[in-house]
């Protein structure tokens, strides 16, 4: 009888081995094709920046219009960009709103013990898997974008940064989840987008400001010159001075007024982190994104 319960206990053991087994080449197998799945959307990204670049100049060759006005048909074109990004922007928000970022979420699993603990972890990381193929589709959506409406990524971070931070005041670190106060209340802006970027951004937008201020004729408008070397020399200060933080100029308001409702539309906090980043490739399973 000893020798019957045993017998089964080692068929039941090795059935269990042999599933473990399976599950864990299924795994590799799913993951070889996940990493691979995510590879070819981030090398198709790049592969648009680096197309765009090649057409349009790399972003701080950038010349804004030298009176501050934008065109409407620029604007038009911004849009119909922001508008093509609507199904990226919904996904890579729907990856990020799976993730434990509220207070309540990031207790549970700071105070989990053993087991529970692991399976909170298998849990986000689960949650996690979707986050990545998101941001490169995103990448993909945005760089396709540009290409498809004759826009170079250095007028679409002009345009960006000087409609949603500096015209509409949302705040250039927004991003998903935000700070929370001591009631539990989501406030905007949480510091997520990398330092890296802030400084590339910046640095860009500096030179665009000196290309717009080169562009001015001999006779233009002091005023208006003066602000613009105001406006460089703050930029240039450590600190990070935001582009137009204390007001847009009125030519650049008075541009952006007609199109206050679609642009407020086509704003997103989670995706913010993401709009002006670029990204490399760092090896075989590795990208960067600044």
């Amino acid at each position: 009888m000893a020798r019957k319960k045993g017998s089964i206990w080692l068929y039941g053991c090795g059935l269990g081995c042999a599933i473990v087994g399976i599950a864990v080449a299924a795994m590799l197998g799913a993951g070889m094709l996940y990493f691979k799945r995510i590879g070819t959307g981030f090398d198709k990204a790049i592969s648009a920046r680096r197309e765009l670049d090649q057409r349009h100049g790399t972003p701080e060759a950038f010349v804004p219009w030298p009176d501050g006005s934008i065109p409407a048909d620029r604007l038009e074109r911004f849009l119909r960009v922001r508008q093509s990004l609507g199904p990226s922007r919904e996904a890579l928000t729907s990856a990020f709103a799976r993730l434990p970022i509220t207070p309540e979420q990031s207790a549970e699993f700071k105070n989990a013990h053993g087991l529970a603990k692991v399976l909170k972890a298998l849990t986000v990381g689960k949650d996690a898997m979707g986050l990545a193929p998101a941001i490169a589709q995103f990448f993909g959506a945005r760089d396709q974008g540009l290409l498809d409406s004759e826009m170079g990524m250095g007028e679409y971070t002009y345009l960006y940064t000087v409609a949603y931070h500096a015209w509409l005041g949302h705040p250039s670190d927004d991003g998903p989840g935000g700070e929370w106060s001591e009631k539990g209340e989501q406030t905007h802006g949480n510091g997520m987008r990398s330092p890296r970027t802030d400084l590339r951004v910046r640095d860009e937008l500096t030179q665009m400001l000196r290309n717009q201020q080169r562009a001015l004729s001999e006779g233009g408008d002091p005023a208006w010159r003066a602000a613009l070397a105001a406006e460089i020399a703050a930029l240039e200060k450590p600190g990070g001075h935001d582009l137009w933080k204390d007001g847009v100029p009125p030519p650049t308001a008075a541009s952006l007024e007609p199109y206050r409702a679609k642009l407020e539309s086509t704003y997103s906090a989670a995706t913010n982190p993401f709009e002006l980043a670029r990204t490399s490739r760092r090896g075989r399973f590795s990208f960067e994104a600044d």
